[in-house]
């Protein structure tokens, strides 16, 4: 049973408690345009869904006993400890998205909301941080559903997560409506690798359109958890990309779905093996370097 959101204005600021029979709660804070949402010590499941308006954003506890916000423009959220959830649906803000889960095996998921058979975009204006923690299982999923649409209008940071798809729904490596679109640079940093999406890989990037730099900071052991796996297929990639694969026996792979790089392209690998799967099938623009790499 959930309890009825606890209401309280003060000051500009409006204040909204979500509580479940269960007693986790849920912080909802809006001051001005800035929208804050913060977890407590147990597992959290927080779900924000747009409506298809920009900076109207409906948040709820697993789902139960939705609150709308309107002239939202900024979110951040803090999920505390424990194994939390975050689902963000068809979300239209002009500013910042952030995420930062503590303690816990964590999952963010990103995608559209489908209402009456219609998928919305997510179009967030400027950048996305999702910080997680780092233990083993934690998960960033970004996809795109019926060409919908997601367009990060800034930079896309994800550290801390040991399993990443960001996949579109286009068929072809240059710009299409269902890709995943990232105006700015994309950095990627992970502590470990663990496969928990079933797919085989740690990193899985499928029809992603990258405007500025890409760097791709992958796990740094020497044990099983820093076997890093890393596909890329029908991406576009339009300045410099890096790669440190670091400790561990790395894969980084391209299929028979070729994608194509503007600017450098740059793989550096570490201890262990390294190996670099369909090079001879991408497009390279500027100049390529392998350093510590077998091909």
């Amino acid at each position: 049973m959930i309890r009825p959101s606890i209401p309280t204005l003060l000051a500009g600021l409006l204040t909204l408690v979500l509580a479940d029979a269960a007693h986790c709660e849920l912080v909802a804070t809006q001051k001005g345009s800035k929208l804050k949402i913060k977890g407590d010590p147990g597992s959290d499941s927080i779900q924000l869904d747009g409506t298809g308006a920009v900076g109207r954003v409906v948040v709820s506890h697993a789902g139960v006993n939705p609150q709308p916000f309107l002239g939202v423009t900024d979110i951040e959220i803090s999920t505390g400890t424990g194994n939390d959830q975050v689902f963000v649906n068809g979300l239209h803000i002009g500013g910042s998205l952030v995420v930062n889960t503590g303690d816990g095996v964590d999952q963010v998921d990103i995608d559209n909301t489908r209402i009456d058979g219609l998928a919305f975009p997510v179009m967030i204006g400027k950048n996305v941080t999702l910080r997680l923690g780092g233990e083993s299982g934690e998960q960033v999923d970004v996809d795109t559903e019926d060409e919908a649409g997601f367009l990060i209008g800034g930079n896309m940071t994800i550290e801390g997560a040991t399993d990443i798809d960001l996949n579109g729904d286009g068929d072809a490596p240059n710009h299409e409506v269902g890709d995943v679109l990232i105006c700015g640079d994309l950095r990627i940093k992970v502590d470990e690798a663990h496969d928990q999406s079933g797919d085989t890989f740690s990193i899985d990037m499928d029809n992603v359109v990258v405007g500025g730099a890409t760097r791709l900071k992958l796990s740094n052991r020497v044990d099983p958890a820093g076997n890093d796996v890393v596909r890329i297929t029908r991406s576009t990639f339009v300045r410099n990309f890096e790669a440190d694969l670091r400790a561990g026996d790395d894969v980084l792979l391209f299929d028979d779905l070729p994608s194509h790089f503007g600017g450098d392209f740059v793989v550096r690998g570490g201890a262990g093996q390294n190996f670099v799967i369909g090079s001879q099938l991408i497009s390279v623009l500027g100049a390529t370097k392998f350093t510590d790499i077998e091909k």
